[in-house]
């Protein structure tokens, strides 16, 4: 894992992932920063990284100057290495939450508003509008930014609700980012 920039940009992790996870990769997190640098201020924010794995998207936005980072996992050995990782890039931690959980009953304790999402799920889940639907109607702050990973052959259906800034295909991945107005 490599982060790409901000206070630990260039910092690079060799990791040893858990069988079925799958990060981001360097290519794909490249494109979502540069389309959030030029529409997002980090500064401050307050971020969700749901589905999180390794953290990197998270890690990534706490290098940039995000004030939090919940990470939200279901799986208990992804979630040690999540902390091994946060230990080892040295982020305070009164900078990150770690929750163990499964994604819907985590949407359903949701404590705050967030200024940007980050929703990665396992492409066989195939949750990518219900993701949508949640932060359409909550826990995205006004002028938030939602980013959804997913599997190319999974369609979005949208609303008015929140604007379209950009979608990329990627192969078999489908990044789309949103801003809630």
């Amino acid at each position: 894992m490599r982060i790409i920039g901000g206070k630990y940009g260039g910092l690079r992790l060799s990791l040893k992932l858990p069988e079925g996870v799958r990060p981001t990769t360097d290519y794909s997190k490249e494109m979502i920063f540069n389309v959030l640098n030029h529409n997002f201020d980090f500064d401050g924010a307050k971020v969700l990284d749901i589905f999180a794995g390794t953290g990197g998207l998270g890690i990534e936005t706490l290098s940039r100057g995000a004030s939090h980072c919940t990470f939200v996992e279901k799986n208990r050995k992804v979630v040690e290495l999540l902390q091994t990782t946060l230990e080892k890039v040295k982020i305070e931690k009164s900078q990150f939450t770690i929750k163990q959980n499964d994604y819907k009953k985590a949407l359903k304790e949701l404590e705050w508003e967030f200024h940007l999402v980050f929703a990665d799920a396992p492409y066989l889940l195939k949750v990518s509008n219900e993701i949508y639907n949640h932060f359409a109607k909550q826990n995205l702050a006004e002028g938030g930014f939602l980013v959804i990973e997913y599997g190319s052959t999974e369609r979005l259906i949208l609303d008015d609700k929140l604007k379209l800034v950009t979608e990329k295909n990627l192969g078999e991945t489908t990044i789309s980012i949103f801003e809630k107005l």
